[in-house]
């Protein structure tokens, strides 16, 4: 009978263990789009159309709208990734505060419940 408890109770807390590593590491939401931006003459950069200026590989800045964005390359392809607040939806009474002044992705609208 000490033999099941005690495996029992191993079990318990390896599923206990797992489920907070899991709930740790979710990814968080958000909605993403690319743009092609390759260009053969520079390798390894973006050009960011709005400013006229590159940036290399990895480079991320805030556009507006809650939005940051990340020159990044794919193989020999560059890319500017989008990253944007995910669409979300409440019941009354609880309400979605975004926090515009703020970077992405703080700036993403948070659940209050009063």
């Amino acid at each position: 009978m000490e033999m099941r408890v005690s495996r029992a109770v191993v079990l318990a807390k390896a599923v206990l263990i797992s489920l907070v590593f899991i709930s740790a590491t979710r990814p968080a939401d958000a909605a993403v789009s690319m743009e092609f931006v390759g260009d053969p003459e520079h390798p390894d950069t973006c050009l960011i159309e709005e400013k006229g200026i590159r940036v290399k590989d990895g480079h991320t800045w805030a556009l507006p709208g809650c939005v940051e964005a990340q020159c990044s390359g794919y193989g020999e392809d560059m890319y500017i990734d989008y990253y944007s607040c995910p669409s979300m939806q409440v019941s009354p009474p609880c309400k979605i505060l975004p926090a515009p002044s703020l970077p992405y992705p703080a700036c993403c609208g948070k659940v209050f419940c009063p």
